[in-house]
């Protein structure tokens, strides 16, 4: 059928309109249901366990979540502890008694405290003929550099200990006595040369950690 051109121009325009009204609808409506879908997420989120507030400084609160060290940190922080406290029994000991027995238990817990960082990450092929992966093993390696270290060596040869003695541990105890074990760490912690008997995640080989070993044993101790 025949149509007039003015009744095809209507048609086109509204056909427009309509066109127009639904893309309005459908942009509103997908705002709309963005909007809603952010208003369900943020019912639903829980804060995980663990996590803490922090204030910025704009005054918002947002929520961080805490970290938990690797096994490398807590094995040194274990390690570190354990001699604090072994330290702390000794320095009480000195105040209550005036003097504290180098043969006691306390000294040999001490030792023990002390051999154990000393013994975190420490290799055994680089030992020279001492073969044994233990800390008198790593001193006649350090006594070859240092003169402290050899003149505890030396004084180890000198004297005669008890048959069920403790090597690793006599050396220690001397060197307490001699007042050079913390030069003798600290020269472990410090030295270039050190490092390579150690593993990249040992204890004696982190500066900071490490020096914390040295700092727990100063002269003051002895």
């Amino acid at each position: 059928m025949f149509r007039h051109a003015s009744a095809d121009a209507a048609l086109r325009g509204n056909r427009k309109l309509e066109r127009g009204r639904r893309r309005r609808s459908s942009v509103v409506d997908w705002i709309n249901g963005l909007t809603e879908n952010n208003q369900i997420r943020e019912e639903e989120w829980i804060k995980p366990e663990g996590a803490c507030e922090r204030i910025t400084r704009n005054g918002s609160v947002v929520d961080v979540e805490e970290t938990q060290p690797d096994d490398q940190t807590t094995r040194k922080n274990e390690l570190i502890a354990k001699l604090k406290r072994e330290v702390k029994v000794i320095m009480e000991e000195a105040v209550t008694k005036r003097t504290v027995d180098l043969q006691s238990a306390y000294v040999t817990s001490l030792c023990a405290a002390v051999d154990a960082c000393l013994m975190d990450g420490l290799r055994r092929r680089l030992l020279g003929l001492f073969g044994s992966r233990s800390s008198i093993a790593l001193l006649h390696s350090v006594a070859k550099q240092h003169q402290s270290a050899q003149m505890v060596v030396e004084k180890l040869a000198q004297t005669q200990y008890h048959p069920r003695a403790s090597p690793h541990l006599e050396w220690i105890r001397e060197a307490l006595h001699m007042r050079s074990l913390s030069t003798i760490i600290h020269f472990i912690n410090t030295s270039k040369s050190m490092r390579r008997f150690y593993e990249a995640s040992a204890l004696m080989v982190d500066r900071a950690k490490g020096g914390m070993v040295t700092a727990l044993l100063c002269e003051d101790l002895s």
